[in-house]
């Protein structure tokens, strides 16, 4: 369903107060379908996220998306997302930068599931 979304819900924009659970960080909110918010949580994986963390959030969050009429589209378009800093950075010459994005890039077009750095 539609809703109020926090825009990038994942584990790293969390608070936790013994069981309860806080979202912060609330600069991306927006009404929208329930699916969007969590798409960055299960892209998390690919920065080393484990899948029991995903899991726990999920369950905390209250619905689970996966296997939702294009789910995967959404997971997809936050890959992408992920890639425009590394861009910015390589076009001003940063060897680092372009090796991530390079291989960022190769792990989309062969649909593997590689472990992304965050820098």
């Amino acid at each position: 369903g539609q809703g109020l979304v926090h825009g990038d819900a994942y584990r790293g924009n969390t608070l936790w107060d013994n069981d309860i659970v806080r979202l912060g960080d609330w600069d991306e909110i927006s009404f929208a379908p329930r699916e969007l918010d969590l798409a960055n949580t299960i892209q998390s994986a690919r920065f080393g996220t484990p899948d029991s963390a995903i899991e726990e959030f999920l369950h905390a969050y209250g619905t689970d998306p996966r296997g939702q009429p294009l789910f995967e589209a959404l997971v997809r378009m936050r890959d992408l997302h992920t890639l425009t800093g590394y861009i910015r950075r390589a076009h001003l010459g940063d060897p680092a930068a372009r090796g991530e994005l390079d291989r960022r890039i190769a792990c989309l077009k062969h649909n593997t599931a590689t472990r992304w750095e965050a820098h």
